[in-house]
């Protein structure tokens, strides 16, 4: 009979503590992977408004992603790290709202008390910003001065490439 000092079998109990760890991390076993997807509800007067998207985490960036027209989605996959500390943000910029930058998936998000997804599906509207039908985030108010709105601009913003 072999002993838990015999090399084979402390390779074994490393190699099921592999597989329980990711039974226990993967809500899909097989893949493991989470997923963002953005919809522009946008409209101003009745026409559609073009919505920017730059998502990021710290070991990824998506760049920057136009979404042109009424209910244009934009989305990604990805594969959480198994400590639950991955964390992707999303800046948000239209003509006519205020530039927000928004947690959109947050590591185990059941820590989050906003929302609880693994695949979060955002949908962004005038009035705010939706997570799976619930109010996450409304737009936050416009800075004004005394020469009016003001605007604040993220540096990814091209003007010439928005239209």
């Amino acid at each position: 009979m072999k002993d838990c000092h015999d090399p084979q079998v402390q390779g074994i109990h490393c190699g099921l503590i592999v597989v329980i760890a990711l039974v226990l991390f993967c809500v899909e076993p097989v893949s493991c992977k989470a997923s963002v997807s953005i919809t522009n509800g946008l409209t101003i007067h009745g026409v559609d408004e073009t919505l920017e998207v730059h998502c990021h985490s710290a070991d990824n960036d998506f760049g920057v992603q136009r979404l042109r027209g009424h209910l244009s989605t934009y989305g990604f996959r990805f594969h959480p790290n198994i400590f639950g500390t991955t964390l992707f943000t999303c800046d948000f910029r239209a003509i006519h709202k205020t530039d927000t930058s928004l947690i959109v998936w947050e590591g185990n998000s059941y820590n989050n008390p906003h929302y609880h997804c693994y695949d979060c599906n955002w949908f962004v509207a005038d009035s705010g910003f939706y997570v799976d039908g619930i109010l996450a985030q409304p737009w936050l108010a416009a800075k004004s001065t005394d020469l009016g709105e003001q605007q604040v601009s993220f540096p990814f913003f091209d003007p010439c490439k928005f239209v």
